[in-house]
């Protein structure tokens, strides 16, 4: 406590109350009769006055919380708080922050138990009327296991544990996933994009759990099927329809930057516009293989490749890839079998660079012999390796020759006859247009033909999807792999007078764009009307 002030009164000299020693030089009148009653009372009074402010010490008026566990933070209000040195919970102190004269902030620190907070001071020493209750802290949570163990991005994974309630994030490896509180003891998370081998983490605001085991992230399998001239309408394939498009999404605005073969396929195989790859014909000076070939350094095959794919062409590579050219095999492909001449019979392949010909028997039909190469690719490739299968079936291209078997196929199918076909008037569309006569009747039972043959050769297509499904889910990769199915280009059968490509209408720009990728399609039908490009499928 500090000592008393010394409080002067009015006089000859004026001395300290308290001072009696001076008294005697006070007047005498001073200290007579009432006079000196009342500065005695003065005197007196002034000096308890003193005494108490010198006395004043801090008070505590209250705090908030008044519970908690260790670690949390107490706003305690009062008096007087300036120059605390100590702040204790029951004892035990604490780290602390004055606010101001009127305010501390403190942290209930370990070890404290419950009771009163008490405030030091040079002064002396405050302490709350109540008791802060320390409570026990919430529990952190745990993970006790997850399932599966491995698997590509897209992949649902259950992990068990307890305490999940609340739960902010969960982490593969540090990459945060999309995720579903199932229950206290449950979350499902899907593996993200960019994950990579490691713990598995889940965050709520009471803590972390990381799993003791990591999650392997492997590489998905990755088909991709590719027809020739299929337009979007042109889909009576019977295992497309219940195994893509019925456990898969359907894109029904899929469209190519390019109607027309080779530009459509190195547009594929790069992900570039024409004026990036400078294909824009099926033939020299600006198309065909010669042109590309010195830019098929740098294509999906030789990224996969270098990310540990083992990579296979099957089917049409690029117009101009012929017999003489047969030994070149472009960088990237660990697999080749390239069709170099001919059509469905009479045709010839490069295997890995050697020429193996093919003659007129039913079992030489291009699409069934490639479908063949595609499935032996999937079953000797090596369980420990993704694969990436590009599966290009010449079909349904003219000339349209079709499969025994199905000759007497798609009896119901009818001609189209939309209102563009065969426009009496064509007066709104470009002048080539205008320059066409109207289809003769040679013309219109061609197209019809061709609709019809389409249909047929199509399901000798839908019987190697069979035979590449049942491939990958007897080497046990199904649910791993994502199927892509589309065509090149579509073609018109006589609308707007026109019975090819190259020309920008829907019928010619529109085709089948199909994904099925079981960790997220999860074997359910989806129809999706998002625009998707053939641009789109190279990174």
């Amino acid at each position: 406590m500090p000592a008393p002030r010394k409080i002067y009164l009015p006089g000859r000299r004026g001395g300290p109350v308290g001072s009696f020693r001076q008294a005697k030089r006070w007047p005498a009148t001073f200290l007579r009769g009432p006079s000196r009653l009342l500065a005695l009372v003065a005197s007196i009074t002034l000096l308890l006055t003193v005494f108490a402010e010198g006395a004043r010490a801090q008070s505590i008026t209250g705090f908030a919380p008044t519970e908690g566990p260790v670690g949390t933070d107490v706003r305690i209000t009062g008096s007087d708080f300036s120059g605390a040195t100590d702040v204790q919970f029951n004892g035990t102190s604490a780290t602390f922050t004055i606010d101001d004269d009127t305010q501390i902030s403190a942290v209930v620190p370990e070890g404290a138990t419950t009771g009163p907070i008490s405030v030091v001071t040079p002064d002396g020493t405050a302490t709350s009327s109540d008791a802060f209750t320390v409570t026990s802290p919430p529990p952190v949570p745990t993970i006790t296991g997850f399932a599966p163990t491995e698997g590509p991005v897209g992949t649902e994974v259950t992990i068990t544990g307890s305490d999940f309630s609340g739960a902010t994030d969960v982490q593969f490896n540090g990459t945060s996933a999309i995720f579903t509180i199932d229950s206290d003891a449950q979350i499902s998370a899907v593996l993200p994009e960019g994950a990579t081998t490691g713990p598995i983490a889940v965050v709520t605001p009471d803590g972390t759990a990381t799993s003791a085991d990591p999650f392997t992230a492997t590489k998905p399998n990755i088909v991709l099927i590719l027809t020739d001239d299929q337009r979007w309408d042109e889909m009576q394939m019977p295992t497309v329809q219940s195994e893509l498009i019925g456990k898969g999404v359907d894109f029904v605005n899929g469209f190519v930057v390019n109607s027309l073969c080779c530009p459509s396929r190195t547009t594929i195989l790069t992900g570039k516009y024409s004026h990036g790859t400078d294909v824009y014909s099926d033939g020299p000076p600006h198309g065909g293989f010669d042109t590309f070939k010195p830019e098929d350094g740098s294509t999906v095959a030789t990224w996969l490749h270098d990310a540990g794919y083992r990579t296979g062409l099957v089917g049409k590579y690029l117009n101009g890839y012929k017999r003489a050219t047969a030994s070149y095999v472009p960088a990237g492909w660990d697999r080749w079998v390239a069709a170099t001449s001919g059509t469905y019979y009479n045709y010839s392949l490069s295997v890995d660079g050697s020429l193996v010909s093919y003659g007129r028997q039913a079992s030489d039909y291009s699409t069934d012999v490639l479908a063949s190469y595609a499935t032996d690719f999937i079953q000797s490739a090596p369980p420990e390796q993704p694969l990436f299968l590009y599966f290009a079936p010449r079909a349904p291209h003219v000339p349209t020759i079709v499969p025994p078997r199905y000759k007497q196929a798609c009896p119901d199918l009818q001609p189209l006859r939309p209102p563009s076909y065969n426009e009496a008037d064509v007066s709104d569309k470009p002048a080539f247009i205008q320059a066409l006569a109207r289809l003769s009747r040679t013309q219109r039972a061609k197209v019809d033909a061709d609709h019809r043959h389409h249909c047929q050769m199509l399901l000798a297509v839908d019987d190697a999807v069979q035979a590449i499904r049942g491939a990958l889910e007897a080497t046990g990769r199904l649910s791993t792999t994502l199927i892509v199915f589309a065509s090149d280009n579509g073609i018109q059968f006589g609308e707007h007078r026109w019975t090819s490509k190259q020309v920008p209408y829907e019928e010619s720009i529109r085709v089948p764009m199909v994904v099925r990728y079981d960790p997220m399609t999860r074997g359910s039908a989806t129809v999706s009307d998002h625009l998707l490009l053939n641009l789109d499928f190279a990174p």
